[in-house]
């Protein structure tokens, strides 16, 4: 019963690598991340994870291993809205996800390419849901 009236949202990593989460309740707070966040143009891998790691560090972001789930605590109702930002390094991109905008009591998978998706979420007492699961049924955990 305890779980109908979560306020969490779960970042799942299903990710190779390492990946930075930042969840918050305002959208003015999420979209003024997202414009301070600048990689060096040109940038070696190298350069963009010691960016990316020193920006998260700076600016909160909770970091993420591959095969973990953890859940982000929000202090609002149930019908509002959070804004999940990812950040990882990765060669031809610099965000999974700029302010996805998300549900409280809903989760979202980074999958092994890198992409969001949305986790599975039934209703009521016979409803079945996993951090790992997409939408289309799709299992992302690493093994």
């Amino acid at each position: 019963m305890a779980a109908m009236f979560s306020k969490r949202t779960h970042v799942a990593n299903g990710y190779h690598e390492d990946i930075w989460v930042r969840v918050v309740t305002d959208q003015t707070v999420a979209n003024n991340l997202v414009l301070s966040f600048k990689l060096p143009a040109n940038s070696s891998m190298d350069t963009k994870k010691t960016y990316v790691t020193e920006f998260c560090h700076k600016e909160q972001y909770t970091k993420v291993g591959p095969g973990f789930a953890p859940n982000f605590y929000t202090s609002v109702s149930l019908d509002a809205t959070v804004y999940v930002s990812i950040i990882f390094a990765k060669p031809e991109t610099d965000f999974a996800c700029e302010n996805h905008p998300v549900q409280v009591n809903r989760s979202v998978i980074i999958d092994r390419n890198g992409s969001l998706k949305m986790a599975r979420y039934e209703h009521g007492p016979d409803g079945k849901s996993s951090i790992w699961e997409d939408r289309e049924g799709i299992w992302h955990k690493p093994a």
